[in-house]
């Protein structure tokens, strides 16, 4: 960009020089330099750039950045980007440091499951849900993206029946179909261990299935 107005600056035409002039202007006033702010002390009193900041630092696994930028007065709980925390930014990103640094803090965890539970194994599901993250059917359909079931099937123990849950039984189903395949073909090449792991994954999800939609089990 900076070779780009420069040649504008050295172009014959006074448009072109004039744009030239008011461009690094424009671009200073866009660009969120949370750095700068950092190093001069000034970030936590500037929420534009505080944001972006945590942001990074979540979605990074930065748990030093993390540090300095509460040292300096920002709050991890804050939230950062479309209602999601530095700690669910964390989750979404798999974030393996800094979520149990987070967590440390004592942030809120209300909406850590409903955005990460694809995400989380099951010794932090169970931490999240005994610090009172919420849970709805729409969270059990994201864990469905979790590679262990068993994330799966805690979360589902959680819910009520009646919250939606039966809409989830055609799909648990098919993934259980796919598991099922799946742990075959493992075991047809002796990978035993990955083959139980599958087997195992398809009989969480059909007796899910079969108790969340009973009216259609086979």
């Amino acid at each position: 960009m900076r070779d780009a107005v420069d040649e504008l600056g050295g172009s014959d035409d006074p448009d072109a020089r004039s744009a030239a002039a008011k461009l690094p202007r424009l671009v200073q006033a866009t660009v969120l330099d949370w750095r700068g702010a950092l190093d001069e002390g000034t970030l936590a009193t500037q929420r534009r750039l505080r944001r972006p900041a945590l942001e990074r630092a979540a979605a990074g696994d930065d748990v030093a950045l993390l540090a300095r930028l509460v040292v300096v007065g920002c709050d991890p709980a804050e939230e950062v980007r479309n209602g999601l925390s530095p700690l669910d930014v964390a989750l979404l990103h798999r974030a393996s440091a800094v979520v149990p640094w987070l967590l440390e803090q004592g942030v809120p965890v209300e909406n850590s499951l409903r955005v990460g539970a694809h995400a989380v194994d099951l010794e932090l599901a169970r931490n999240l849900l005994d610090r009172g993250a919420s849970i709805d059917a729409s969270t059990v359909a994201r864990a469905l993206e979790n590679e262990d079931a068993e994330v799966v099937q805690l979360l589902s123990r959680a819910v009520r029946p009646d919250e939606g849950l039966a809409l989830l039984g055609p799909r648990l189903r098919m993934l259980a179909a796919q598991a099922a395949l799946a742990g075959d073909r493992l075991k047809a090449r002796a990978d035993e261990t990955a083959a139980e792991r599958e087997q195992r994954r398809s009989s969480i999800l059909r007796e899910l299935a079969d108790r969340f939609d009973p009216d259609r089990r086979p």
